[in-house]
Parts: C-alpha cells; sequence; structure tokens
C-alpha cells in the first residue's frame, strides 16, 4: 500500500529588482508588488504566530519579531526562504529563514581609534512549525551554499538568544557550527542595544560560525534532498510522518537551482580542507572571513 505523502517545497520568496525603463512602473511591476507585499505579510503572520503560541505557552520566544516591511526588503535582495505547502486556497508555511546582510563599521585591528566598514551576513530569523525534517539545517545549507557559489563576500554567523538550549546545539552538533568568540565590539553592541530596547538585555546572546565541516554537511544534505525526495520524520509524534519534499526550482533565479545541486556535487567529490581549497570552487571574490577558516574541532 503506498503512503500518500503530503508536497513540500523549498522555496525563495523574491520580488523584481529590474530597473525601470520609465518613471511610471508597468503593470507587470504593479501586480509583482501586489503579490510581493501579500506574500510578505504570510511570512510575517507566520513568525507573528510562532511568536504568539509561545507567549501563549508561558515560553520566551526564540526570535525578534519582523514586520511585513521589513520581510519585503528582504525579498528585494532574495533572502527569504521558506518550506511550504500548497493547500487549497494558499501555501502553509512549515518553516522559515532570513539571511540579513549589513554593513557595519568595526575597529581595524592594530589601529588606534580606526574603523572600517565590514559586510556581515547573519543566518537568522529561523523558525520551525513542522518536527522531525531538519528544516532548519536544511534551510541553513541552502542559504550558506547559494551564498558561496554567488557572493562569498562578508562573515556568515549566525546568532540566538544566551537562554535557547535548543538552537545551539544544533548549530554545533548537526551544522557544525562553532562558537564564535571574538565578536566586534560594534556588531555586539548593536545586538545588545535590540535587545535592551525589547527590554530582553538579560537574555543575551550566542554567537555561531560556520566552517569548513559546515559547507561539506551542507553539500551532502543538498545532495540527498534532490536524490530522496520522500521523507520520514524523526522522532515519535510527528505531525505529518511523511512527506514529498523538493526544491521549487522556478524561484532560484540568482543562482538556479541546477546550479546549486551541480555546486554540492563539485564540493562533495573534492571536500575543500582550507581556504585555498574553497576559494578554488568560486569563479568570486572570496572573503577570508566567510567562513571560520581557523577554529578547532
Amino acid at each position: 500500500m503506498s503512503i500518500e505523502r503530503p508536497k513540500i517545497f523549498v522555496t525563495k520568496k523574491n520580488i523584481s529588482v529590474e530597473p525601470r525603463r520609465s518613471s511610471s512602473p508597468t503593470d507587470a511591476e504593479i501586480k509583482d508588488l501586489r503579490k510581493g507585499v501579500v506574500t510578505a505579510s504570510r511570512v510575517s503572520a507566520f513568525y507573528t504566530n510562532h511568536i504568539a503560541k509561545a507567549r501563549l505557552a508561558n515560553r520566551r520566544p526564540m526570535i525578534m519579531q519582523r514586520d511585513a516591511v521589513q520581510i519585503l526588503t528582504q525579498m528585494r535582495g532574495q533572502k527569504v526562504y521558506v518550506c511550504e505547502q500548497p493547500s487549497e486556497n494558499e501555501r502553509i508555511i512549515h518553516a522559515a529563514s532570513m539571511l540579513w546582510d549589513e554593513e557595519i563599521p568595526v575597529p581595524e585591528r592594530n589601529a588606534d581609534k580606526r574603523y572600517k566598514v565590514e559586510r556581515f551576513l547573519e543566518i537568522g530569523t529561523q523558525v520551525s512549525e513542522l518536527a522531525g525534517y531538519g528544516f532548519q539545517w536544511l534551510l541553513t545549507a541552502i542559504i550558506l551554499l547559494e551564498q558561496l557559489l554567488y557572493d562569498p563576500t562578508g562573515t556568515v554567523y549566525a546568532a540566538t538568544y544566551g537562554d535557547n538550549d535548543v538552537a545551539g546545539p544544533n548549530f554545533i552538533k548537526n551544522m557544525m557550527f562553532l562558537p564564535w568568540e571574538d565578536v566586534p565590539e560594534t556588531v555586539l553592541a548593536l545586538r545588545l542595544h535590540h535587545l535592551d530596547s525589547g527590554g530582553e538585555l538579560s537574555r543575551g546572546v550566542k554567537w555561531f560560525r560556520p566552517t569548513l565541516r559546515t559547507v561539506e554537511g551542507a553539500a551532502h544534505l543538498i545532495v540527498d534532498i534532490d536524490q530522496n525526495p520522500n521523507r520520514s520524520a524523526k522522532g515519535d509524534g510527528a505531525q505529518i510522518p511523511e512527506i514529498e519534499l523538493r526544491f521549487d526550482e522556478n524561484e532560484f533565479q540568482k543562482v538556479s537551482y541546477k546550479e546549486l545541486v551541480e555546486f554540492a556535487h563539485a564540493l562533495i567529490a573534492n571536500p575543500p580542507k582550507t581556504y585555498s581549497e574553497l576559494k578554488q570552487f568560486s569563479s568570486r571574490t572570496l572573503s577570508p572571513t566567510f567562513l571560520d577558516f581557523e577554529g578547532k574541532w
């Protein structure tokens, strides 16, 4: 007897960023923007509902609230990723994550009171409402490899609340991240300011950095999903015990889905062990701070 598996798609939420040929938006641009606003509102509602459920259960939410305007801005940069299930009326979001791209002034090393602006990429605002399928790791893997293939500049990191006892071990054990011990003082100050403004300064922050082992593990996971879409939930009492998990090819625009899978295969065939070896996989400038290349396991 065959198992009926609901289809869940790994997808990106985008809005067009093509340059205009006239000062007035076209009908197609207006339609695309309206669709984007609806989508951003859906993703925002997903986060809001997650926070509300945590509070109803007398638990502290483990993400910061993000409104539709913030999400729409990220969609313009193609940095919103979700796992969603088609239904009769709309797609049900089961998991979401974003890549926050910021330029922050940081103190220069070996320089007195001098700062330089550097790029920081945070894999964050991660929520999974469907347990058993490792959606947090999957979205992290896609974000990391896509950024590595398309635009490997800046410093990639993840951060959690200091009292989040689940996400931290997940980053270290399953995703092969390492604790980030030398967070630049301005990056730290910005995060603490956000916590303080929300009355959450006492919760603190834990910081993590991806490694070459993260890249290798991400490549294996992407290839596995591509080759084995029928998935079974791990653990007991899963809400949905079996699913068919597919990549939504139409939504991977900057880097096509096929390019991502081919890149993952290449990384598996010759796993890079150093910065120089990883640099050979990229046709673009690879920042020496993109990963934690120096951390030891």
